[in-house]
Order: structure tokens, then C-alpha cells, then sequence
């Protein structure tokens, strides 16, 4: 199912961001090992509640562009939520507002380049009978993770630089 697919790929993105992040402050592999599979499972499910939602939205309300936008907000949310409650943090809604701000600006930022008709998400295919349209949603799914978690973080340090709310996580 494309759907498995596109959450996959945009997990995988997120598990390597969060790795690389945890590596970069505990300079521990055993550490960067753990992160990067909280991030695969948050970042599938991130992605795959943001499917679902545009799926949703996109039926309701005649703006593609608003469909992309609670698409990515979505996407945030629940990544960061999850992600916080995996890792037994103290709920940090600073940082669960940057994540859904991160991920609503590029779900409506990113471009769509998918050519004429789109894939069904749910029809069961196996990866030889994927076709151009479909490698492409892979492909942008982990893009639009990997720099949403990076965005995330950037907005995290700036935030957290100028003292801006409070962070109880940290």
C-alpha cells in the first residue's frame, strides 16, 4: 500500500534527523541508535496522520492549499506529542506548537511534482508495480519530513537562545 510507503520513507528521514541530533549532543551511538527508532515510529505516524488528514480535508474544503496546511499541522503535532511521550519527556507545548508551525509552513510550501493523474494511497501493489507518481509521494514524504525536523530544531535553538517561553524539557 503507497500509504505504508510515503509514512515509511517520511519515518525513516525523521529517525536519521533525530539520530544525527542526539549524536551531535551525547556523542553516543548506542543513544543515537534508540532516537533514531523513536523517530522512525514517530515520523510514520506523523506522516501517516498528515495522509490521512489531507485525504480528509482535501474532500472537505475547496482549498488545496488548506488541505496542505492542516495536513503539515497535523503531521507536527502528533510527530512531536508522540515523540515526547515515547522519550517519558514532561509534555513541552512549545515545542509541539514549533513542530506543528514547522510542519503546516512546508506541507503548504513544499511543491507538489506529481505529473497527470495521483495513485490511489490504499490500492495493495507491491514495490516493482510502483509507478512514477508514486516514487515521487515517497520521495517527497521523506524531503518534506527530514526539513520539517530540521526546521523544527532550528525554530527549537533560536527559541531556546533568546529565551523566548519556557522549556521544561530542557
Amino acid at each position: 500500500v503507497l500509504a505504508v510507503a510515503i509514512a515509511l520513507a517520511g519515518g525513516i528521514a525523521n529517525g536519521v534527523v533525530s539520530a544525527v541530533d542526539d549524536y551531535s549532543e551525547n556523542e553516543d551511538f548506542g543513544s543515537a541508535a534508540g532516537h533514531f527508532l523513536i523517530g522512525v515510529g514517530t515520523g510514520s505516524l506523523g506522516t501517516g496522520v498528515g495522509l490521512a488528514t489531507l485525504a480528509t480535508t482535501k474532500n472537505i474544503v475547496a482549498s488545496v492549499t488548506v488541505a496542505k496546511l492542516a495536513s503539515g499541522a497535523a503531521t507536527g503535532a502528533i510527530q512531536e506529542t508522540t515523540n515526547q511521550l515515547l522519550k517519558n519527556e514532561q509534555l513541552d507545548s512549545q515545542s509541539i506548537l514549533t513542530a506543528t508551525v514547522a510542519s503546516a509552513i512546508l506541507g503548504v510550501s513544499l511543491p507538489s511534482n506529481t505529473v497527470g493523474r495521483l495513485p490511489n494511497l490504499l490500492s495493495p501493489r507491491n514495490f516493482k508495480q510502483l509507478g512514477p507518481n508514486s516514487k515521487r509521494l515517497i520521495k517527497a514524504g521523506a524531503i518534506e519530513q527530514s526539513l520539517s525536523s530540521a526546521l523544527q530544531h532550528v525554530l527549537d535553538e533560536i527559541i531556546e537562545e533568546l529565551n523566548i517561553g519556557t522549556n521544561p524539557a530542557k
